[in-house]
């Protein structure tokens, strides 16, 4: 049984649930399962293997919303680690290394960036050399963290910068997809405004359980109606996902058939073929399926989970041959592998669909930033960066699906009965924490698509309070910031 120890003086910075939250990660990046505990003053991460890792876990700068910072690696000892001091050291040498990459790459480090890494350097330093006063470590390690932070922004937007700068040289105006998912109730003529202003893609879910709510009976009234407004619009259609194994998505009369892998594959078979039949001609891209690599709602292995996922693309691609396919993965950082033990992870899952050459044309990432559980925990711009270039790796085109709330509290039309990370959000948050996050993902070369996951918050809908309208039907700031972001770079 490996151990990894910290001593944390101010136990405030860790927001509620933080350390149960928390895991560790090795040289791939794969969460490791862990028991996470506090015994005395000592948080203390417990897992099978005994190897170096680094700890990720969340933290609250004071004045800040919360962030996943991570450690640098680190070894088993019989010493605790002073947590705020490592995770000022990891984070600032996460910066360093990203520099030194994009500096490779020709980025030009902007002027006041060194205005920032030199006192957070020195802070470090301090917080290292003072471990022996724990809480004067912890002050100089946040005072490292708060100007490793306003670096970060500061390359970061460098970045973003000179990368759209280099592609619209190529392109005035980029072909990356900027969408956000259609609603149930039909949109009134300002509403369309609003939608073909902000946008030149949407979304057309096809829910499983809203299309055959009884086994062989098909209803069609909701996305008739969905695909009767889009016609004639100038927006690409990406319709699905077709297939998501949760609760929500599935029909209630499936489970009688969760023992029996083969009648439920061709209950899925005849599903999507009865879709792509009625549809195709309509859309531009189907996302035949997302979230196969989380538990979900059946009981099925992950050799199943594969099996299906190669059902569905098989399935769709027969039935429509000339239509780009994608299938999408939730949570693509692995954050439930720390409660849940399995053998393929999402980046694992995906690769082992690229190369069996099934004929996918790209693929999807779903990242509901800010929930706990079932969410991707909040992270800064440069991780999620980090997050595609890896993903860019499989060599497809990607997709991102993205949301993130505006509110925290109860919200009685959510499906997922999730908790925000943060209990401090409002419109206005939200709005000035994506914008950053939103032009690193138009800014990557491999991204074919931003897409919003949801759009009013008055609908039913899975996550609590990330509508591009509020419950009362009010526009959200964040809608002015997309509208701009396609203005300004895209089609």
């Amino acid at each position: 049984m490996g151990q990894l120890r910290f001593v944390a003086p101010q136990r405030d910075r860790l927001v509620p649930g933080a350390v149960e939250q928390a895991y560790l990660t090795g040289m791939e990046a794969v969460p490791f399962p862990s028991r996470n505990y506090w015994h005395g003053d000592q948080l203390v991460i417990e897992r099978e293997v005994r190897e170096s890792g680094n700890l990720h876990i969340l933290w609250r700068l004071p004045g800040q919303a919360p962030l996943l910072l991570s450690t640098a690696s680190l070894m088993e000892r019989e010493r605790p680690y002073l947590l705020p001091v490592e995770l000022a050291r990891g984070t600032l040498n996460r910066l360093r290394q990203q520099q030194a990459v994009w500096q490779s790459m020709g980025l030009t480090t902007p002027p006041d960036y060194k205005t920032h890494i030199s006192p957070a350097l020195a802070a470090f330093a301090q917080a290292a050399t003072h471990q022996s006063n724990p809480l004067e470590a912890a002050a100089y390690a946040e005072q490292s963290l708060a100007h490793t932070f306003a670096a970060m922004q500061l390359l970061g937007g460098a970045y973003v910068e000179q990368v759209l700068a280099l592609r619209h040289e190529q392109s005035p105006a980029l072909a990356t997809l900027l969408g956000a998912e259609l609603p149930t109730q039909a949109l009134n003529d300002q509403g369309t405004r609003m939608f073909q202003t902000a946008f030149n893609a949407a979304i057309a879910p096809l829910l499983w359980r809203g299309i055959e709510p009884t086994e062989g009976e098909f209803d069609w009234t909701l996305p008739d109606r969905q695909f009767q407004w889009l016609r004639g619009k100038p927006l690409k259609v990406v319709a699905g996902p077709l297939l998501r194994l949760d609760t929500s998505s599935l029909p209630d009369w499936i489970y009688l058939w969760e023992e029996d892998f083969e009648a439920l594959q061709g209950y899925i078979h005849e599903y999507l073929t009865a879709v792509v039949n009625r549809y195709k001609g309509q859309v531009q891209v189907w996302n035949c399926a997302a979230g196969l690599n989380l538990p979900g709602g059946l009981s099925l292995n992950e050799e199943q989970k594969l099996r299906l996922a190669v059902l569905a693309v098989d399935t769709v691609r027969r039935a429509d041959p000339r239509t780009p396919v994608v299938i999408s993965f939730d949570q693509p950082w692995g954050e439930y592998l720390q409660q849940e033990e399995m053998d393929l992870p999402p980046y694992h899952f995906a690769d082992a669909l690229v190369r069996a050459d099934l004929g996918l044309s790209g693929v999807g990432l779903e990242i509901n930033m800010g929930y706990w559980p079932g969410g991707s925990l909040p992270r800064d711009v440069l991780e999620l960066g980090r997050l595609v270039d890896r993903w860019s790796m499989l060599g497809v085109p990607l997709l991102v699906q993205f949301c993130s709330p505006s509110a925290s509290g109860p919200d009685p039309l959510a499906m997922n009965k999730t908790a925000t990370v943060d209990d401090a959000l409002s419109p206005a948050a939200q709005t000035q924490w994506l914008a950053p996050r939103l032009e690193m993902l138009l800014a990557k070369q491999c991204m074919h698509g931003v897409l919003w996951n949801q759009f009013a918050d008055s609908d039913p809908h899975r996550w609590p309070h990330s509508g591009l309208l509020d419950a009362a039907g009010a526009v959200k700031p964040l809608v002015a910031t997309l509208t701009a972001l396609r203005k300004r770079h895209l089609a």
